[in-house]
């Protein structure tokens, strides 16, 4: 889903370098995306963001939660044939999920669900527990109506 303003505003330019900037520091520790990650629904628009960002910003620690868009491209059901349910994120940004302590191998991840049925990926995949030492958290998703 593309922004009328992008070019105009020169957000991916203008993003990456303030990233770079203050995250590049060393007055930040981790950094994180809080929901509505990318609209990305051909998988050209994460890596090329990604790509733009130096090698002091992708060694610290990057936390992201689940945003509506993240599961539904419009933000809401029924949805569309594209829409990725939330399994797109769980496989993108692998994290410490909940399921992890729940699997019984050593798979981070619950695949319990179908997404050609327009099943929600498994809540306890997308619920975070960071082992980051400055932040003892349970993250959790806002827009969880319908996850198992």
């Amino acid at each position: 889903m593309a922004c009328p303003n992008e070019w105009r505003f020169e957000m991916l330019d203008h993003l990456s370098a303030l990233i770079n900037k203050l995250v590049g520091s060393d007055d930040i520790d981790f950094w994180a995306i809080t929901g509505d990650n990318f609209y990305d629904q051909r998988g050209d628009v994460v890596p090329e963001f990604f790509s733009k960002l130096s090698d002091k910003v992708k060694s610290k620690p990057l936390l992201t939660v689940p945003g509506n868009h993240d599961f539904w491209i419009m933000g809401d059901r029924p949805g569309t044939d594209t829409d990725n349910l939330g399994y797109g994120w769980m496989q993108y940004y692998g994290q410490d999920t909940v399921a992890s302590f729940h699997t019984g191998d050593s798979s981070p991840y619950n695949f319990s669900g179908d997404p050609d049925k327009s099943e929600l990926a498994s809540s306890a995949t997308l619920c975070l527990a960071p082992s980051l030492e400055t932040l003892p958290s349970l993250v959790i998703p806002g827009r969880t109506t319908g996850l198992k």
